[in-house]
């Protein structure tokens, strides 16, 4: 028999399948395979065990996830034994099977058997009542709040070190309920309800929402979604000389010719997105160009424009190009959206050829892994060479727009089933990386719009495989997030 600490590192490897079939073994052996089995929890919906993506390890606790899909197996582990819950460290939902409709009750009852959970993660609509007996320990908290169910009971404080939590239209409230030590709060995302305001407001009123972030001056990583912010607010430059990642999402900012982002410069800044709807000016170029050159690993940049831009939007994206240029032998990750917002309609656009082909033919990004950007496919494959000599470790690529491609209608009902669209398009990504010049590339996914494929390599060839169970994992990848309490 192996010493228990030798088990340990042996289970550490396991599947959450092969764990099972050694809890069989005997006693000693039980006992271990159990807590690495529990430790770390993830409900997901679209699980398969036939998808490599998921089978991915913890980053916080270094472990293997176990997954759970169906309602009898969620319900069988939410009645597991007080020991075994014990073990769980770690607990995540993705996505709910839609008849749990009885999923939070029962998780209110379980929760407090959870005595050692440090992760709290639960993209479902609950409410905050949830934590009324959670595990006081709890360091990394992210909730989506069902904003029809107010909370009823008080909410004890928590050592969190991130918390990603919304929609919330007092955040300030929420905050000081739930952060024990605010100094210690190194991640935060705070969310609020989704609004639309008037394009007038944005130069004629001064008023924004309240930033409750005067008391979190340690703060690293921070996210804001569906705010409205003012050149007036000051909580960036309280934490810019230590902020790692920033991101704004659907973010109004209300001024007539300043910017909160003209005085803001964050030296240590390596994750960057920024959502923001501006009036006549647009600052986020020239902040950029402020920024380190080569700093940024990851970006993601959507343009907003509309018809009170002074300039023209071809001249817009040219400067955000220029600024891009500027990171490109740092960044790891790039989204690059253009969303032209007109009579309350959202538009999109794309690059045109001539700036495609100034950002990835002339410049070279060595450390690109992952792009995804609103583009015809068509010019990829003019200079595919070139393309991917500019990018040799793309490892994922998600082109953007229903008009990233000529449609293919096909004949008739040819392509019957689940798969009709992919199969329409598949021509395009095995003549992009099959076809002569054949391109040395390390590209393994590609998305044409919403059609998402795996490229394998066979014999002399690469294969390309429809993919329609992996999406959430997919856009996880390729989407920059500022927070991210698993790291």
């Amino acid at each position: 028999m192996l010493p228990p600490e030798v088990w340990n590192i042996v289970c550490g490897h396991l599947s959450q399948f092969d764990l099972c079939t050694l809890l069989t073994v005997n006693r000693d052996i039980y006992e271990i395979a159990l807590a690495q089995l529990y430790r770390s929890i993830t409900i997901d919906y679209h699980y398969t065990q036939f998808d490599p993506e998921y089978v991915q390890r913890d980053p916080l606790l270094n472990t293997r996830q176990t997954y759970i899909r169906t309602k009898p197996n969620i319900t069988a582990f939410l009645r597991s034994c007080r020991k075994a819950l014990r073990s769980v460290r770690s607990f995540q939902v993705v996505h709910l099977p839609q008849e749990f409709i009885d999923f939070e009750t029962k998780l209110a009852e379980c929760l407090p058997k959870m005595e050692n959970l440090v992760l709290l993660r639960i993209e479902q609509p609950v409410s905050l009542d949830l934590l009324q007996r959670a595990a006081p320990n709890i360091q990394h908290l992210a909730l989506t709040l069902n904003s029809f169910r107010k909370s009823k009971h008080r909410v004890a404080s928590l050592p969190l070190k991130t918390v990603a939590i919304g929609p919330s239209s007092q955040p300030d409230r929420l905050l000081s309920r739930l952060v024990r030590h605010p100094q210690k709060l190194e991640g935060l995302e705070l969310v609020w309800p989704h609004r639309k305001i008037k394009l007038r407001d944005l130069v004629a009123s001064a008023d924004s929402q309240r930033q409750p972030l005067d008391a979190f001056s340690n703060l690293a990583h921070l996210s804001l979604v569906s705010a409205i912010i003012s050149p007036e607010d000051q909580f960036l430059r309280n934490i810019e000389s230590g902020l790692q990642s920033l991101c704004f999402t659907d973010i109004n900012e209300i001024g007539q010719s300043e910017s909160i982002l003209d005085t803001f410069r964050p030296v240590r800044l390596r994750r960057l997105g920024i959502d923001l709807r501006q009036g006549s000016t647009d600052s986020v170029a020239p902040f950029l160009n402020r920024l380190p050159l080569g700093s940024l690993v990851e970006l993601h940049l959507v343009i907003r424009y509309n018809c009170l831009k002074r300039i023209p939007l071809e001249t817009l994206v040219d400067q955000y190009i220029a600024a891009i240029e500027r990171q490109s032998a740092s960044l790891r990750k790039i989204s690059f959206e253009i969303r032209f917002e007109k009579e309350l309609v959202e538009i999109q656009e794309q690059l045109s050829e001539a700036q495609f082909s100034r950002l990835f033919m002339s410049h070279a990004f060595p450390a690109l892994e992952s792009l995804r950007i609103q583009a015809q496919f068509a010019f990829i494959c003019k200079d595919k060479l070139t393309f991917f000599k500019n990018l040799p470790r793309l490892h994922k690529l998600w082109i953007l727009g229903s008009n990233a491609f000529e449609k293919h209608w096909g004949l008739g009902n040819a392509y019957p089933g689940v798969f009709d669209n992919w199969l329409r398009i598949q021509h395009l990504p095995t003549g992009l990386v099959n076809n002569e010049p054949r391109p040395k590339t390390s590209l393994r996914y590609i998305k044409l719009d919403d059609c998402l494929f795996e490229i394998k390599e066979k014999n002399d060839t690469k294969e390309i495989v429809p993919r329609d169970s992996i999406d959430s994992w997919f856009e996880s990848q390729t989407h920059v997030r500022a927070v991210r309490p698993l790291t």
